[in-house]
């Protein structure tokens, strides 16, 4: 089965589309464009709503754009915190880690915690440009193009 908005490939029966996030209503296939048979539930069953929704996709570990999107220029926080810009951009594990290890790294050997400041502005902004245009990034993903 094909999404109708941005053609990608999806499961049988999908809600919505894993890629776009576009409800699909009835299902189609890309080549006809006519209703799959056999995805009508039976009387008396409740159907698995869980199929092509948000709830699949957390457990893919998927961050969602927000509505309004988010500036990829917050990745400037970085500067002042080490992984405050991944937590605002609901990264929020990357975000302690990275947190975490500017600490220890603060400790040992400073001008690698400045490294490691540096290569976070680069990682929040790329999350956040991502994130921006409307496409969803995971929730351990470093510079996403």
């Amino acid at each position: 089965m094909f999404c109708n908005n941005c053609g990608k490939q999806i499961a049988e029966g999908s809600r919505f589309c894993s890629e776009c996030g576009t409800p699909l209503g009835e299902a189609k296939t890309a080549h006809n464009s006519a209703p799959i048979a056999g995805v009508q539930a039976k009387p008396g069953i409740i159907p698995d709503t869980t199929i092509g929704t948000r709830d699949e996709h957390k457990a893919n570990k998927l961050v969602y754009p927000r509505n309004p999107p988010l500036s990829p220029h917050l990745c400037w926080v970085n500067f002042f915190l080490v992984g405050l810009a991944q937590i605002i951009h609901s990264q929020v594990a990357k975000g302690f880690t990275l947190i975490g290890i500017t600490i220890i790294l603060g400790f040992i050997f400073f001008p690698a915690a400045l490294v490691l400041s540096l290569v976070s502005i680069l990682d929040a902004f790329l999350v956040g440009w991502k994130l921006k245009r409307g496409k969803p990034v995971g929730k351990w993903q470093f510079f996403p193009i």
